[in-house]
């Protein structure tokens, strides 16, 4: 996908939070107009941008870690509803085309 400008953060943010809310990581990069793994770099920016804050405003790092390790369950449950929906999809294809 094309590369344009530099983008504000506050709009990285904004996409990267729609992610986090449930939304799917590829309809975000198509519109967000950067490839899958550019977005999913994104991602990883915000966590370590909230974890470097969380530890600045005082948290502790057993805190800070809990909170990263609920983000990363949460993550891989919406990953895991992708990959059913991706499963499904492909079965589907299989049996129309047989």
């Amino acid at each position: 996908m094309p590369t344009g400008p530099k983008r504000p953060q506050h709009e990285i943010d904004r996409f990267v939070k729609r992610f986090l809310a449930g939304e799917q990581a590829v309809a975000l990069a198509k519109e967000a107009r950067v490839s899958k793994p550019g977005f999913y770099l994104w991602v990883a920016k915000y966590k370590r941008d909230l974890l470097e804050k969380s530890k600045r405003s005082g948290m502790n790092q057993h805190d800070a870690e809990t909170a990263d390790k609920r983000t990363l369950i949460i993550e891989l449950e919406q990953l895991r509803a992708e990959n059913r929906k991706l499963r499904d999809r492909v079965l589907d294809m299989m049996v129309k085309y047989e």
